[in-house]
């Protein structure tokens, strides 16, 4: 074509190779970066060691939390302290983004709390806490609601048949 037609041709023909050639590495690159990610995901040495990571980071970032939150210097964090910096809206939208919702923010305390059977929180009860609470329910969690929802459900029954039985015998006694 070259010698034939023109010697532009030979621009095309380069520039046609040089894209097929980069489009076909491309895409090799691309296999290689896919299969290592793959195998990366399923590495157990790796997968513990972003979940301690991931670990030393939250418990970085409640420790923060504490720090900002407790006026006093008690060391304790009380159910005041932890609304007041719940009312801002930056610190909400931090929480929220790490998984914790505190749009009721006393509710949050209260559970935390009562875990523990306390009415203020240490750093490390905070931070515990926190960690149970925050992202979505996981299935291990709605099994036991459903569990324990079944046993109130039994126990409720039995109180209404004990009930009936009462009312009947009352009612017999009249």
């Amino acid at each position: 074509m070259i010698n034939n037609v023109s010697q532009a041709y030979f621009i095309f023909g380069m520039l046609h190779k040089f894209f097929i050639g980069l489009a076909v590495v491309m895409v090799i690159t691309g296999v290689f970066i896919q299969e290592t990610m793959k195998v990366a995901q399923t590495d157990n040495n790796i997968m513990l060691s972003q979940r301690e990571r991931s670990n030393r980071l939250h418990t970085r970032k409640m420790k923060t939390l504490f720090a900002v939150a407790d006026l006093d210097g008690s060391g304790r964090l009380e159910l005041e302290e932890f609304e007041r910096i719940c009312q801002d809206e930056s610190m909400k939208m931090w929480l929220s983004a790490m998984g914790l919702d505190v749009s009721d923010a006393t509710a949050v305390f209260k559970l935390i709390c009562e875990q523990l059977d306390g009415e203020n929180l240490s750093a490390r009860e905070l931070v515990n806490g926190v960690s149970r609470l925050k992202g979505p329910a996981r299935n291990i969690d709605m099994a036991l609601l459903r569990q324990e929802n079944a046993e109130i459900l039994k126990r409720v029954n039995k109180m209404q048949a004990t009930l009936n039985e009462i009312g009947e015998n009352i009612e017999v006694d009249l």
